[in-house]
């Protein structure tokens, strides 16, 4: 579990059941995906939120992780910002993978000076400027989206037991 966790939702819309089981989500995904140890080095902020996502990054973007270009040294703080119509469990769990790879190191990115760039590297290898690499061929993308899928069925699992062992409860008692 990490200790240093936040969550924040649009404002007037305060929900301490959503934000348990975003909490509760985020630890099962980081759970899945990174050790203990460097879940606990890591601070991730998240935000739900109406308008920021769609109007900064675009009409078809659901989520965002944010974390600084330091090339080979791994970021520990991690920003991450979901559409609130977004399925947000599935964002979430994307958006964590990008978590583990850069905090793992497996995805760099830094600004390089010759060219004024961002440029990526996956797996040690450089890949160029991150704006030639068209989106659905980045291959930190398209783990993100196979892993998003195994995770939020893990979640969604979890749920339905919960919800499952609170029926057969109440039937018990009736």
């Amino acid at each position: 579990m990490t200790k240093k966790l936040e969550i924040s939702l649009p404002r007037n819309e305060r929900c301490a059941t959503l934000v348990a089981d975003l909490t509760e989500a985020t630890n099962l995904f980081l759970g899945e995906l990174i050790s203990k140890k460097l879940q606990n080095t890591l601070k991730i902020k998240i935000h739900v939120r109406k308008t920021t996502v769609k109007k900064i990054w675009g009409s078809n973007c659901e989520g965002v992780h944010i974390a600084n270009a330091k090339g080979s040294a791994p970021d520990k703080e991690h920003k991450i910002v979901i559409d609130h119509n977004a399925d947000i469990f599935e964002t979430l769990a994307h958006e964590l993978v990008h978590v583990k790879q850069i905090a793992t190191k497996q995805y760099q990115q830094r600004y390089w000076k010759s060219d004024g760039q961002l440029h990526a590297r996956w797996e040690g290898k450089e890949l160029g400027p991150k704006q030639s690499i068209p989106y659905k061929e980045r291959p930190w993308e398209i783990e993100a989206r196979a892993k998003e899928k195994v995770l939020v069925k893990k979640w969604h699992d979890i749920v339905w037991n919960k919800i499952y062992l609170k029926e057969l409860a109440k039937s018990k008692v009736a």
